[in-house]
């Protein structure tokens, strides 16, 4: 019973540094999945196993009580970021060199639906900084910073004990070889 859309666009300039920029939105529907003890089978949430892509570095992977997530927010009225969802992304990027490309993104985030009425719908704004080199043809390096910053959904009354609306902050390297 989930729907999902991913429309984006992006425009390449013919200038030095190669510069793009892009802008999208993604829509994933549903409020809820099964909770424990349900036996009438009724999935009203997007299934994260179908998600294609994922548009940030610390985003896809937040929220939900549920604890199939990476990082759960123990609020039990939490969604995961994987369903019930508006996505809103802005990135642009440039190359400075032939083999290093510079990306920064930002995307918005909030609720289709509001785990819990009287809230703010506003789920939180993420900054990705990204550089990818490609050292070799077979071999690429990545690095990825990004800060995730709690929007004020997380502001209101919360049902949990220890809940948090600190900036979250991811640093990443990577190393890719193709053989």
């Amino acid at each position: 019973k989930a729907l999902a859309f991913d429309v984006d666009g992006e425009y390449s300039f013919d200038a030095v540094y190669s510069p793009s920029i892009g802008l999208g939105w993604l829509y994933r529907s549903g409020e809820e999945d099964t909770k424990p003890g349900d036996t009438n089978g009724d999935y009203e949430a997007f299934d994260s196993m179908y998600s294609g892509r994922f548009l940030s570095g610390i985003e896809p992977f937040l929220g939900g009580f549920d604890g199939q997530n990476l990082y759960g927010t123990q609020d039990p009225n939490d969604t995961a970021s994987t369903t019930n969802r508006h996505l809103l992304h802005l990135w642009t990027s440039a190359k400075p060199l032939d083999a290093l490309k510079a990306e920064v993104t930002w995307v918005r985030a909030w609720f289709d639906q509001k785990p819990i009425a009287g809230r703010d719908d506003h789920a939180g704004d993420e900054v990705d900084v990204q550089l990818t080199y490609d050292y070799t043809e077979d071999v690429k390096l990545g690095f990825l910073a990004a800060w995730f910053f709690p929007g004020k959904y997380y502001d209101g009354q919360a049902t949990a004990a220890n809940k948090s609306n600190d900036t979250a902050t991811e640093i990443t390297a990577t190393v890719s070889v193709m053989f």
